[in-house]
């Protein structure tokens, strides 16, 4: 298998977006990233919460409250982001 560094998905709307990693912390949020971390860890990306919005977040802040996360080719066993109102789909790189 190819190893890949992102995965394409697209919004309800039609927008695409690079999912760089996948997020799931100890309280249930969700986090996409779309963008990659700068080099203090901050990125960009779609986070899934008690609400859903787009946001900064710091990866190196997250770690230490990860149940688990995806990268790579490990995005490919995940389902793309839904809520109860919409949901993604995967678009092929």
């Amino acid at each position: 298998m190819t190893t890949i560094t992102t995965r394409k998905a697209a919004d309800p709307n039609g927008r695409e977006y690079d999912i760089h990693a996948w997020y799931l912390v100890r309280n249930g949020w969700e986090y996409w990233q779309t963008e990659p971390a700068d080099e203090h860890g901050y990125a960009f990306g779609y986070v899934m919460g008690d609400a859903c919005e787009w946001g900064s977040f710091n990866v190196n802040e997250i770690k230490e409250f990860l149940r688990i996360s995806a990268t790579g080719n490990e995005l490919y066993e995940l389902a793309p982001p839904a809520t109860h109102y919409d949901s993604w789909e995967w678009k092929e790189n």
